[in-house]
């Protein structure tokens, strides 16, 4: 597992202590705006309880990632999106970052492998800038606006 350095950034979210761009919630995950999107609309559904590894998720929790992500897909799709990735990077040799459960849902569109390279090979750059929230922050809204659950669900 990836070793934590200091409070967990996405415990920090879930309690409202750290800054995020909500796309929609539940009593389970939060999902939110990738800081350092791979490709433009890429979201984070987080479990709301911190686990390091997918093997910690009781099974109403693993349920409801996925079905939080089908959701945003739906919506990515809908805004545009042609397909979309589905990923959890579990442990540190599956390049976890943050060594808590988090479900990317990332929109592709053809042809579009060329600038999703250039973004990995930029992101450890990408991470050093601030991001624009207020960019994020009016993808969120579409996104939400497009989602087939209501924030209760």
């Amino acid at each position: 597992m990836a070793k934590e350095r200091g409070p967990c950034v996405f415990c920090e979210v879930v309690a409202g202590r750290a800054p995020a761009n909500v796309v929609w919630e539940n009593g389970l995950a939060i999902a939110i705006m990738d800081i350092a999107p791979m490709r433009p609309g890429h979201v984070l559904v987080v479990n709301r309880r911190h686990t390091a590894a997918v093997e910690g998720l009781t099974a109403p929790e693993r349920d409801n990632l996925l079905r939080v992500g089908d959701a945003i897909g739906r919506a990515q799709r809908s805004l545009g999106a042609h397909g979309v990735n589905f990923a959890i990077n579990d442990g540190r040799a599956a390049h976890q970052t943050v060594p808590h459960v988090h479900l990317h849902v990332l929109p592709r569109r053809r042809g579009d492998v060329p600038a999703l390279i250039w973004q990995v090979l930029c992101k450890p750059v990408r991470l050093l800038l601030p991001s624009s929230r207020t960019r994020l922050q009016a993808q969120a809204a579409r996104i939400a606006a497009a989602m087939p659950l209501a924030a209760s669900d």
